[in-house]
């Protein structure tokens, strides 16, 4: 019969993951703001009333707005044993396409922005962000208090 110490002991898996935004949200959000877009053009040209096509179409483009960079970007942050990785740019009230890497130990700052989005901050200023909304933040929240447990993290 085989020794224990015959074979090699299994490496522990390094802690990783990944969050991103419900899609089937952001989906909805920008299929509702393109039907309230053709409300309002339905509005302007069949009952000739502007007014109301004007504030009809301005909500649609705040839902398309807010949604439409979630379904066409990659929102999505991931994490691993050397670091952590995400969106860097906010584009208006929702995050842009731009990404960037920041190694756990670059991380100096956490923080919270005025439109509810989360971020954590590196020591050059880059900047990566999430939301609440993301299925499985408190694992992303879990690990960062994990490898840096010096930064306060909400």
């Amino acid at each position: 019969m085989p020794d224990k110490t015959d074979f090699p002991q299994a490496a522990e898996e390094a802690p990783s993951g990944t969050i991103r935004p419900a899609l089937l949200r952001a989906w909805f959000g920008t299929l509702f703001g393109l039907m309230m877009l053709l409300a309002a053009l339905w509005a302007a040209i069949v009952n000739n009333n502007g007014d109301v096509a004007a504030g009809v179409a301005f909500l649609g483009l705040v839902f398309v707005g807010a949604s439409a960079p979630q379904v066409v970007w990659d929102h999505k942050v991931r994490w691993n044993q050397k670091g952590i990785e995400g969106p860097t740019k906010m584009f208006g009230l929702t995050l842009g396409a731009t990404r960037t890497e920041i190694a756990w130990s670059d991380i100096v700052r956490t923080g919270r922005t005025q439109t509810g989005y989360w971020y954590v901050e590196s020591g050059d200023g880059r900047r990566i962000y999430w939301s609440y909304l993301c299925a499985g933040y408190e694992a992303l929240t879990r690990e960062l208090r994990r490898q840096c447990p010096t930064l306060f993290v909400r």
